[in-house]
């Protein structure tokens, strides 16, 4: 397939109208829950964002996974969550040639997958250009600081790192305040524009109150039967990532723990007949998701304890100072930041803690072929898992994007063997 065939296919205006035709849909199906409306809406609005940024005279900032969003929406610069742009093309069956792209412009073909993708995605010009990338490292991994490294290379434009310190204490935070600061005046400079407070501190605003609805909502998962399903409880990573702070992201979060509310208010949960409990670990294969619904239907197995619920996280409280409150948020109420910062034998407990707390009996880790530290830790979480609750553990070898490395036949086979040995188990 030509460079022009690749860009019509995967082009943010395809998104745009896949996102669209999604909402008519919703709209149109009275099964369909209102908040798969809502966020239908809020991931067409953002993709809007990013395709008229640069006609509305707007900046257009390349962010990381785990960059707090609100900072640059109370600047009005668009946001565009490259790497989850990718994630979404490969979940949808769709850029796999990026791989190849990506190792040929001479990036590590052992990196992340996605990152691969993205660097090879941007040999075609599919992600366009940006004004500027600011992104916080090294966290999610060195492999997302090392694209955007490149990526700076490749467009000769101007990167901020916003460091996060490898601690979590009161110190680390004031020190992750600082950079955000210094954070701020280099978009200041980038833009011409100052940082407006009162509309940051109305984001947090928003945000502690979207945040409050995704804690409870995450409380839910422990009822019996799980009112929630896997993928319903990922679903909110997409919106959250670079609409965190807009109102209708809140609406979101509002209507999706309603709706799961109800359901466990009715003692409904995901499967008829819930046989199993599962707590997992590691980047899950965004290409495959159906793996989950495929449990659900095949073992009576739902998982209720993951990367969204996995460790205690703390409300958003007061937005005075909002740097200060904005380094506390994503120190203490994003669990993703939470895992990357913490030593291994602090996170494999609390997830332990949760399994049981969740009452699961069965775990599977996704050893993820290009995540080297969560590779690296697979053994620790999963002797302590076994600690707090006497269960074995699957880990489960894949791959987050790439379908090559292990195909969904054999990851079911795996699976099926991990079930039928703890179903003799129990006999």
């Amino acid at each position: 397939m030509d460079t022009t065939a690749l860009l019509q296919r995967d082009s943010i205006e395809g998104m745009i109208e896949g996102f669209e035709q999604r909402i008519n849909s919703a709209r149109q199906n009275p099964k369909i829950p209102k908040s798969k409306e809502i966020l239908y809406e809020i991931m067409k609005e953002y993709f809007e964002r990013i395709y008229y940024a640069r006609e509305q005279g707007k900046k257009l900032a390349w962010v990381g996974l785990l960059f707090p969003p609100e900072i640059v929406l109370a600047m009005d610069i668009v946001p565009f969550v490259v790497e989850q742009y990718i994630i979404q093309l490969l979940a949808s069956g769709r850029g796999y040639e990026y791989f190849d792209l990506g190792e040929a412009y001479g990036f590590d073909k052992e990196s992340c997958s996605p990152h691969l993708a993205t660097i090879g995605a941007a040999q075609t010009g599919l992600v366009g250009r940006p004004d500027f990338i600011v992104c916080a490292g090294p966290q999610p991994c060195d492999s997302q600081s090392a694209m955007f490294d490149v990526m700076a290379d490749m467009y000769n434009t101007p990167i901020f790192y916003c460091n996060f310190p490898y601690r979590f204490d009161d110190e680390a935070i004031e020190h992750f305040k600082r950079e955000l600061q210094d954070m701020v005046r280099f978009l200041e400079e980038q833009t011409g524009k100052k940082m407006d407070l009162d509309r940051l501190r109305e984001l947090l605003r928003n945000s502690a109150e979207c945040h409050e609805y995704s804690m409870k909502l995450m409380d839910l998962r422990d009822r019996v039967p799980s009112p929630l399903g896997a993928r319903d409880a990922f679903s909110f990573f997409g919106p959250r990532m670079a609409s965190e702070g807009l109102p209708k992201t809140t609406l979101f979060m509002k209507a999706l723990y309603e709706e799961t509310k109800a359901k466990a208010d009715r003692s409904e949960g995901v499967v008829p007949v819930e046989k199993h409990r599962i707590v997992t670990n590691g980047a899950p294969p965004f290409w495959y998701m159906k793996l989950f619904d495929w449990m659900e239907q095949e073992y009576g197995a739902v998982v209720t304890v993951d990367l969204a619920n996995s460790y205690p996280l703390e409300p958003v409280m007061d937005t005075s100072d909002p740097f200060l409150c904005l380094a506390r948020k994503t120190f203490c109420s994003n669990l993703a930041v939470k895992t990357a910062i913490m030593p291994y034998h602090w996170v494999a407990q609390e997830i332990g803690k949760k399994a049981r707390e969740s009452r699961c009996d069965s775990c599977i880790y996704f050893a993820h072929f290009g995540c080297k530290h969560g590779c690296g830790r697979n053994r620790v979480v999963i002797e302590e898992v076994k600690r707090y609750t006497g269960i074995p553990s699957l880990i489960l070898d894949m791959d987050a994007g790439n379908p090559m490395i292990v195909p969904a036949s054999q990851m079911k086979a795996r699976i099926h063997d991990y079930f039928t040995m703890l179903e003799a188990q129990q006999m």
